[in-house]
């Protein structure tokens, strides 16, 4: 759920800031382009995050020894 949510955020929170910068810039109205931006990349977020989760899939059980989960073993430590 981690990795998705990022991908999302990482893919909406850079629209939201390049249209306030369009904003600044005299370019676009704000709401307008706060509304337009966000929507879109709102939406393709969620595929970034769906391909984000895939990769994350695929590659722990094609390499696990390439992707630390964080588990903790017997000693309580992380496992490394």
């Amino acid at each position: 759920l981690a990795a998705f949510i990022a991908a999302w955020l990482a893919c909406l929170i850079p629209s939201l800031a390049c249209a306030v910068e369009m904003f600044l810039a005299g370019t676009f109205p704000l709401k307008e382009g706060l509304i337009a931006m966000g929507l879109y990349h709102a939406a393709i977020g969620i595929i970034e995050g769906i391909v984000t989760v895939a990769v994350i899939y695929l590659v722990t059980k094609a390499r696990p020894d390439l992707v630390d989960l964080g588990v903790n073993d017997a000693r309580g430590t992380g496992a490394s």
